[in-house]
């Protein structure tokens, strides 16, 4: 009859424990990396970015009139554009650094995704329009797509 092994199947049950520790904090990261590539790749394949502009345009047309300073949030996200789970906050922009070279407003599209994951989306403005996030993709001239560190 063989013998059991206790501290054998201690040792493997500590083991096992952290392997799914590890990838329950893991998973969120992984998962997000996929998730944030098929958005960039919906939005290229399925987007006009001349419609998308023309939306964001409109937008920025509407809330400028007003002259502010500062962001203002609405919630038009524009058709078309995968919600990820929840549709983007909509952020209507003055950057007052690129006011002199760039038209001062443009739209952002942001997700959160959580405490510990980056902040994601796109930034939209006329042709001219630079962003000012760190590594931006750029789609077309004036449209970037971003991630932010958390």
């Amino acid at each position: 009859m063989p013998t059991s092994h206790p501290v054998r199947y201690t040792v493997f049950a500590i083991i096992g424990c952290i392997v799914l520790v590890l990838l329950l904090f893991a998973s969120p990261l992984i998962w997000y990396d996929i998730k944030t590539h098929y958005w960039e790749h919906h939005v290229k394949t399925h987007q006009n970015p001349d419609e998308l502009r023309a939306w964001a345009t409109d937008l920025i047309t509407i809330y400028s009139a007003s002259n502010f300073t500062g962001i203002k949030m609405t919630n038009r996200p524009p058709p078309g554009i995968p919600a990820s789970g929840r549709n983007p906050r909509v952020f209507v922009q003055r950057d007052p650094l690129s006011e002199t070279t760039y038209g001062p407003y443009h739209i952002t599209l942001a997700w959160e995704a959580g405490t510990f994951l980056p902040m994601w989306g796109m930034d939209i403005g006329e042709t001219n329009f630079v962003t000012s996030h760190k590594n931006p993709k750029i789609w077309v001239p004036g449209i970037y797509f971003f991630v932010e560190p958390p």
